[in-house]
């Protein structure tokens, strides 16, 4: 199935629009690697007075091992910029889909600290 489309204006490498398609239930997201890992629609994205987004918490766990993997360097960066300002509900969600999906992966020994 198709999960992501890319779009770019011509010559121009760095715009780009990035589409994920996620599946879902009436109520909520779920994680198409692993379906046990959900979350309630209401809090999939998240809106500030300049922008809407997707929940950070599930922006780490996509890129937490892409290709199969453990993360790569600039994902690895990604979650040292990023944990520091996960609250606490988005820190443990992120925990509990590691223990159904990854439970040995490397972020999750500092990931509620």
């Amino acid at each position: 199935p198709i999960i992501q489309v890319h779009a770019r204006k011509d010559n121009t490498p760095f715009e780009l629009l990035d589409v994920l398609f996620m599946d879902h239930d009436e109520d909520h997201w779920i994680y198409r690697r692993e379906p046990k890992v959900t979350m309630p629609k209401e809090q999939v994205m998240l809106t500030t007075s300049e922008a809407t987004f997707l929940n950070p918490a599930i922006t780490l766990l996509f890129t937490s091992r892409t290709s199969d993997q453990d993360p790569r360097s600039k994902d690895q960066a990604d979650y040292s910029n990023i944990h520091p300002h996960l609250n606490h509900e988005q820190r443990l969600w992120l925990d509990q889909a590691f223990a159904l999906w990854m439970p040995h992966h490397p972020w999750r020994a500092g990931l509620l600290i």
